[in-house]
């Protein structure tokens, strides 16, 4: 009788928990799944605005539109995309040889941020933004 009920009880704790814990990580699946697209959605929209800032860099409304976009970055963005973006605007500033390693540097980070550089290296990685 003892073992009956010992074996009832934990069967039902086992599939309690099992249900509890595919609950969780089919939970934690849905919310990477919709951080990463709300992600995508926000480097589109800076990556529209950093291009059109890029090929028309006096046009104030164009530069507001980066900045809002930027600003925006800092709230969802992993810490290596910011600091990469900072590193970047800072070479920008001061006119650096190094501002195109910078941009690369800040687009790869971005592409990692968004789990796209499965295989590829920094080492060979290159960004050419296209102006038309």
């Amino acid at each position: 009788m003892e073992t009956a009920l010992i074996g009832g009880f934990t069967a039902i704790v086992i599939a309690i928990l099992s249900a509890s814990l595919g609950y969780y990580w089919t939970k934690k699946r849905e919310q990477a799944a919709e951080l990463r697209k709300a992600k995508l959605e926000l480097y589109q929209n800076f990556l529209s605005a950093y291009s059109a800032a890029r090929t028309d860099p006096s046009h104030e409304e164009k530069r507001e539109l980066l900045i809002k976009e930027a600003n925006a970055m800092y709230l969802i963005a992993s810490p290596s995309v910011i600091i990469a973006w900072q590193n970047y605007k800072q070479a920008v500033k001061e006119n650096s040889c190094e501002t195109q390693q910078k941009e690369n540097l800040f687009f790869y980070e971005v592409r990692e941020d968004l789990g796209t550089n499965a295989k590829a290296k920094y080492s060979s990685f290159k960004v050419e933004m296209s102006t038309y």
